[in-house]
């Protein structure tokens, strides 16, 4: 009998709770580390991860025996649980409960994954609501309003 095959690429956003700009240049990288290892982890193979100050965007191979919902609330405990306990800020760092998901061909991953490295280029152009907006219709969604992150308080 033949073994299992599975090629499954996933493009994930998740942002700050309220869309707040709680992410600094300067440990980002850390928070990112934290993030591919919690990827590695799981039996996934991280692409890229980067970001902006409320939002992150991650690219990776996803390993067939582990959920998605399973792979999003490890990477985003994770994270969170580090910014929190290595005293990176002042008042508490929570993401927002949902995120968006995308699936991605191998053909389009290097497409995805440049995308993904030049978000800060990106965000001085176009807003977050702007983006997911774009992705959400780009990938067939019709009813963006539902899946909107949170509005900033």
């Amino acid at each position: 009998m033949a073994g299992t095959f599975t090629q499954l690429y996933c493009h994930a956003v998740t942002a700050v709770k309220f869309r707040q700009a709680q992410i600094s240049p300067h440990w980002e990288q850390r928070m990112f580390g934290v993030m591919s290892e919690a990827l590695r982890e799981l039996g996934h193979l991280p692409i890229v991860i980067n970001g902006t100050e409320d939002h992150v965007h991650l690219l990776w191979r996803h390993n067939r025996t582990r959920t998605f919902s399973e792979t999003m609330k490890i990477v985003k405990g994770r994270s969170s649980h580090f910014v929190n306990h290595t005293d990176l800020l002042e008042e508490l760092f929570r993401w927002q409960q949902g995120y968006s998901a995308f699936s991605v061909s191998v053909d389009r991953v290097p497409t995805v994954a440049r995308y993904i490295k030049k978000q800060k280029i990106h965000h001085a152009k176009e807003s977050l609501r702007k983006e997911h907006q774009s992705l959400l219709l780009q990938h067939g969604e019709k009813e963006v309003k539902h899946y909107l992150f949170d509005p900033l308080s």
